[in-house]
C-alpha cells in the first residue's frame, strides 16, 4: 500500500513563522550549496563491497556530490539531520498548542 498525501488545509495548524519561509529550491538552507557548487560527501566501501559513509574524509578519496533531499534541502547527512531535527521541533510545538 502507498503512502497517501493529506491535504495541508484539512489538518488544524497555525501557521509558524519559520515554516512560511520561501524555500530556495536552488540552494540547501542549511548549508547554502548549489547545484553547481554541492556539498562534498566522503564514502568508503566495506568489505562486502557496500559503499557507506565515510567519518573521516582523510581516510577516503572517495566522494560523491550531494543530491536534493527535498527541494531546499541537500542530501548531505547534517542537512537531513538538521531537517528531522527541525521537524520534531515543530511538532513538539504543535503538540504543545494543542494541550496548552
Amino acid at each position: 500500500m502507498a503512502a497517501q498525501a493529506i491535504p495541508l488545509d484539512s489538518l488544524d495548524l497555525e501557521p509558524d513563522a519559520h515554516l512560511s519561509l520561501r524555500i530556495d529550491r536552488q540552494r540547501c538552507r542549511f548549508c547554502r550549496c548549489t547545484e553547481d557548487a554541492p556539498c562534498l560527501i566522503a564514502m568508503r566501501k566495506d568489505r562486502a563491497g557496500n559503499y557507506l559513509l565515510a567519518f573521516d574524509g582523510t581516510r577516503t578519496a572517495r566522494v560523491q556530490p550531494c543530491t536534493w533531499y527535498i527541494p531546499g534541502v541537500c542530501s548531505n547527512p547534517t542537512c537531513v539531520h538538521l531537517l528531522i531535527q527541525e521537524s520534531h521541533e515543530a511538532a513538539r510545538s504543535v503538540r504543545m498548542r494543542k494541550n496548552g
